[in-house]
């Protein structure tokens, strides 16, 4: 039945994930939006920048439910199979995202290379994911220390750890060994 309605496996896959992407990246630029036209020709502050990007996903995907959780597991393993690579109908609308977010960072810090901002929000999306997909295995690590998965302190946690991360300013040369 997948194959007949979907084509394939990963058919079914690329679906769900769009079901959940498009919705998630619409939220994202409305709300990166909102922020512009509060900050108007004054650069917003990182940590704003950093919410508008990842509440969505904490919010919509950070309670819990069965799809979020299955959502987040999907997405993982579509990552982590490097021959399957991420759909149209997801890339565009990423694209899309992380070219308005590079804009509006590099407004805050234009320091900063295109690059480094790239890297860095790569490691934001990969945080948050991280971070919901794997709360229950940090709790049972940390013997409960971590406390319960909390969708509001991961994303205070989030918007802390990457701001931290903007602040480091530019790396020498992304192309130099790390010492």
């Amino acid at each position: 039945a997948v194959n007949y309605h979907y084509g394939s496996r990963e058919g079914l896959e690329d679906t769900l994930l769009t079901y959940y992407v498009e919705p998630l990246n619409r939220e994202r630029i409305e709300l990166l939006d909102a922020l512009e036209a509060e900050f108007g020709a004054t650069p917003a502050p990182i940590e704003r920048i950093i919410e508008t990007m990842v509440k969505p996903v904490i919010r919509n995907l950070g309670e819990g439910s069965i799809a979020g959780i299955f959502f987040l597991k999907l997405m993982a393993r579509c990552i982590d199979e490097h021959d399957h690579a991420l759909p149209d109908s997801i890339l565009k609308p990423y694209k899309r995202a992380v070219s308005r977010y590079v804009a509006a960072i590099r407004r805050t810090f234009p320091g900063l290379s295109e690059k480094t901002i790239v890297w860095r929000i790569h490691f934001i999306f990969g945080a948050v994911n991280h971070a919901l997909a794997n709360g229950q295995n940090l709790y049972n690590i940390s013997l409960g220390r971590s406390g319960a998965t909390n969708p509001d302190y991961i994303l205070r946690s989030v918007i802390a750890f990457a701001s931290a991360g903007f602040l480091a300013g530019e790396i020498d040369s992304l192309d130099a060994p790390a010492s």
